[in-house]
């Protein structure tokens, strides 16, 4: 036990102990500085420091309240769990903490590096309040990632994967200059966070869900999820393609979606928009048994055409929705409903539903239209 005490040394220095290790304000700094502990480390109120290499093991648990670790290369190593809090680690190259087989959390810390930033827990991730700022970010949990109030500042790439838990944004800043990957095998939910990114792919095996905020790339954008995509008021661009997934259905509400290149949405189950505006260069909305959109804008600019298909058994349905394209297709397995659609294309317009076909107000323009109701009648 280390208490108001001073250890300064001017080549390396080592401490050792074969059970736990506390230091309360104290301050530690050598050429270099290794701890380890045969159980338990707690660091409160105190100053580690290093031109060179600091690092700490932990046998047990690792815990640091108010504590400055300013290194050129940071590395911490627990067997059973890490946990900063109101402190800050600067390191001039890497930075790397290991939670080991317990949980990592921090709480209004700073973590900035020269070089890379890990953090990796076969546990759980939780940050609050924290900001990072280096060049590769990577937070890679074994039993979900909470990211709460934090800021991400990085030259390079970001990958947050939050192993078999679910992987959630609340209020959030992330900026990097390198491409984003979030990866869960549950559910990704970001609520009010932006991403601004040269590329980013979110890959979910449950649900993906934005509500507010939004994601911006420079390159492509693509969004996987194993269940239902869910954007409500979020704002969505790429400057390459923009691909959205949803095996269990997708549900688009006051969202604004735009790509330079093309944008895919496409789902096995039912797709429902409204109050969405889509525009990018080749525009193809595809469901699996259903597709409803109200008060919405689809525009596809350029050569590439505008697509929109309700899948092999499901209804389309529109409803005061703005159209425009080189050519636009509509396809209904079932029935198909058109009330209030202004549609105009400088190219062939298709309307095919295998039911019945109904057209209510609205104006259909194109230098050829095709109308085909093969189950039933026209209303």
């Amino acid at each position: 036990t280390l208490e108001a005490t001073r250890l300064s040394a001017g080549a390396a220095l080592t401490l050792a102990a074969g059970a736990a290790v506390s230091a309360t304000r104290t301050t530690i700094t050598g050429a270099s500085v290794s701890i380890t502990a045969g159980g338990d480390m707690t660091s409160i109120d105190s100053a580690l420091g290093a031109p060179g290499e600091l690092r700490l093991v932990a046998r047990g648990a690792f815990t640091a309240g108010g504590t400055t670790f300013d290194a050129d290369a940071f590395t911490l190593s627990a067997a059973s769990g890490a946990s900063l809090a109101g402190g800050t680690v600067t390191a001039a190259a890497g930075l790397s903490l290991d939670a080991g087989g317990g949980d990592a959390t921090l709480s209004a810390t700073s973590l900035r590096a020269g070089g890379d930033i890990g953090v990796a827990a076969r546990g759980a991730i939780l940050a609050t309040s924290t900001t990072f700022a280096g060049r590769d970010l990577a937070l890679r949990a074994g039993a979900g990632l909470t990211a709460r109030s934090i800021g991400v500042t990085a030259g390079g790439a970001l990958a947050f994967d939050a192993g078999a838990g679910d992987a959630v944004f609340n209020p959030s800043t992330v900026q990097s200059g390198g491409a984003l990957s979030v990866t869960s095998r549950g559910a990704i939910a970001a609520t009010g966070s932006t991403f601004s990114t040269s590329a980013a792919s979110l890959i979910a095996g449950a649900g993906i869900t934005l509500p507010g905020g939004g994601i911006e790339v420079a390159g492509s954008l693509l969004l996987d999820a194993g269940g239902g995509v869910t954007l409500s008021g979020a704002t969505l661009a790429a400057g390459g393609t923009m691909t959205l997934r949803g095996a269990g259905g997708m549900s688009v509400t006051g969202a604004t979606l735009s790509s330079g290149g093309p944008m895919t949405a496409t789902s096995g189950g039912a797709i429902a928009m409204s109050g969405v505006t889509l525009r990018a260069a080749g525009l193809a909305v595809e469901a699996g048994s259903g597709l409803t959109i109200a008060n919405g804008a689809l525009v596809s600019s350029g050569p590439a055409g505008l697509a929109l298909a309700a899948g092999p058994s499901g209804a389309l349905t529109l409803t005061d929705a703005r159209l425009e394209g080189a050519a636009i297709g509509l396809v209904a397995g079932a029935g198909a409903g058109l009330a209030r659609v202004d549609a105009a294309t400088g190219g062939a317009l298709t309307l095919t539903a295998g039911g019945s076909l109904g057209i209510s107000g609205g104006t259909l323009a194109g230098a050829g239209i095709a109308l085909t109701a093969a189950g039933g009648g026209f209303t």
